[in-house]
């Protein structure tokens, strides 16, 4: 990251912290010492002093050293032990890589003349900040550098603003007259272009990237928006894809069926998968769409199931849930059996103690635990991946006696955080998006609440629609009602623990849904690969998630991490309900699910 204005200290001030080496020696300074990776020169001579003499075989290229943070590499440097053997100076031999990160080592097989060793190991992160080149542009590959500029502010300056150029810097283009702006890896999203006021956070689902609507790039930030609300992402985190260079994109499609049209989103993050989300009004024709925020198309708004208020009881019994269950699962154990089976009257004995309804939690224990097939539902009995952490999701998840307990629990967890007008979580009582509701605070994937979403609308289309009259704005003489040929979602059928990332609860900004341990990817099928008639619900294998791969942003309330569980590594040869495939999309094949992006961290608070 670019420090533009990295305070500098006096040479040989006392560190704030002091390293304590063996029998009193110690790092006593740091030449430039900053609290965070320090902004330098590329010629940058680095001097740490000791308070006790070191033993001169102790000091060199092996116990001080210098990596490149970005390649692991050691950096060549020149030591040099000076000054009655007190001071270490690090020198480099070549310049160090303008926009890149390096880190000094010191080890504790640095001694004193008594043979006394480090106590712990001494690590100086520093950042050589880059040039910004103005460039013309004639694809993303091929570029004619214009001129060089050591600030932004000059660059821009300088830059044509007809389109023909843009502005580089770290191989990335980071200005430019129009386009969009692709995140890759965990972003937080900030209220304020100084960065210093966290909004959300989001992450990729497979290693991929998230698009956001670039609006403008800042002096010390890009600003865009997210589900149609403007926010600010460090320089580090985004790079900008001109309009005229786009080559794949996400888009909804509506697909057309037999009685009801249905939306379908493909999102494209290293290639394309896909969810059904819900139905489409018959305004609008079969075909593909673009939208932002997953709410308006062509300038309508639509209402769909991530709106719902979720504080409202569900017109499903439990028997009705069950045989939805027993008779959709992706996953049967060795005699057919659905692991979810039975757990009707746990949604709603859930519903009626904590507020929450009964449709919405089925869906997200589908979505969370790929149908209950998860190494961390089976194992564990967590469903929901609660407190399953970045750091070790199988390990830190938490264990319960029984699903039933779980259900229970997850009730009264997002009752008493996200539902909850006076927590700092409540943004509203419906999953949302990356604007409002659950999805702001509990999942870092910015579609999250729209594959729970998808979950539910295959289930209320299977039932009887009966749910979609709880929207406020329910109009059925809108809607063309087709009993189910939604597409199979397929949510479980690729589910790979390692993959699955998509939620991350925040307590601050921390992910309470880190999904679990499966790449629950109910609701996204693999366009590419995707095949619905070859969907085979026997090829799934939830059980064979992985957890320890897992990172749903399982992330703790102090790491605030998000990751991202990744509905989306779902191959649509095993069709699930959630994810269709693009390219062989059967209207006949009905996708339930949309799983788990996120495992939710029990420890929000």
């Amino acid at each position: 990251m670019l420090f533009k204005t990295a305070k500098k200290l006096s040479p040989f001030l006392l560190v704030a912290f002091i390293l304590l080496i063996g029998q009193g020696i110690m790092a006593q300074s740091w030449f430039d010492w900053t609290d965070g990776p320090e902004e330098v020169t590329e010629d940058k001579v680095w001097v740490v002093t000791f308070d006790q003499p070191l033993l001169e075989d102790s000091v060199d290229q092996d116990s001080v050293y210098v990596l490149d943070e970005e390649t692991g590499e050691e950096h060549p440097v020149k030591i040099e032990l000076m000054d009655e053997d007190t001071v270490v100076s690090v020198t480099p031999e070549e310049p160090y890589e303008r926009g890149q990160t390096y880190e000094l080592y010191i080890s504790t097989d640095v001694q004193n003349q008594n043979e006394v060793p480090l106590e712990e190991g001494v690590k100086k992160s520093f950042y050589i900040p880059g040039v910004y080149e103005v460039a013309k542009i004639s694809s993303l590959e091929d570029y004619e550098t214009v001129g060089k500029y050591e600030d932004f502010e000059t660059a821009l300056n300088e830059v044509e603003r007809d389109g023909s150029e843009v502005i580089l810097f770290a191989d990335s283009i980071l200005w430019a007259t129009d386009g969009i702006v692709h995140t890759q890896g965990y972003t937080v999203i900030h209220e304020s272009p100084e960065l210093d006021d966290a909004k959300t956070y989001i992450n990729t689902v497979s290693n991929g990237m998230i698009e956001l609507e670039y609006i403008d790039t800042l002096e010390d930030s890009i600003e865009i928006k997210l589900a149609g609300e403007t926010g600010y992402i460090s320089h580090d985190d985004g790079s900008i894809i001109p309009d005229d260079y786009i080559e794949e994109r996400s888009y909804y499609e509506v697909v057309e069926g037999s009685d009801e049209n249905r939306l379908v989103h493909h999102v494209y993050e290293d290639n394309y998968r896909n969810y059904d989300y819900g139905w489409a009004p018959s305004s609008l024709e079969p075909g593909e769409y673009y939208s932002w925020d997953g709410i308006t198309f062509e300038g309508e708004t639509l209402e769909l199931f991530n709106q719902l208020d979720i504080t409202k009881d569900t017109n499903y019994t439990a028997e009705d849930i069950d045989d939805y269950i027993d008779e959709f699962s992706k996953v049967r154990d060795t005699e057919g059996n659905a692991p979810l089976a039975g757990l009707g009257e746990a949604f709603i004995e859930a519903q009626e103690e904590y507020q929450v309804n009964a449709l919405f939690l089925m869906s997200l224990a589908i979505h969370e635990s790929a149908w209950g097939g998860s190494k961390i539902a089976q194992e564990k009995n967590n469903l929901f991946g609660l407190n399953a952490t970045d750091s070790d999701p199988y390990g830190n998840a938490d264990e319960f006696e029984s699903f039933e307990e779980a259900v229970l629990y997850a009730g009264y967890f997002i009752n008493k955080g996200y539902l909850d007008p006076d927590d700092w979580r409540y943004n509203g009582p419906y999953a949302g998006n990356k604007t409002l509701g659950l999805n702001v605070r509990y999942a870092s994937d910015p579609y999250w609440g729209q594959k729970v979403a998808g979950h539910m609308y295959t289930a209320d289309s299977h039932l009887g629609e009966k749910d979609r009259e709880l929207l406020d704005h329910y109009e059925p003489e809108n809607v063309k009602h087709d009993s189910m040929e939604a597409t199979s979602q397929d949510d479980d059928q690729s589910q790979d623990e390692g993959t699955t990332d998509d939620s991350t609860n925040d307590d601050s900004s921390t992910d309470d849904s880190t999904n679990d341990d499966s790449t629950n990817d109910d609701s996204t099928n693999d366009d590419s690969s995707t095949d619905d008639s070859t969907n085979d619900d026997s090829t799934t294998d939830d059980s064979s998630t992985d957890d320890s791969t897992t990172d749903d942003s399982s992330t703790d309330d102090t790491t605030n991490d998000d990751s991202t569980n990744d509905d989306s590594t779902t191959d649509d040869t095993s069709t699930d309900d959630s994810t269709t495939d693009d390219s062989t999309t059967d209207d006949t094949s009905t996708d339930d699910s949309t799983t788990d992006d996120s495992s939710t961290d029990t420890s929000n608070e």
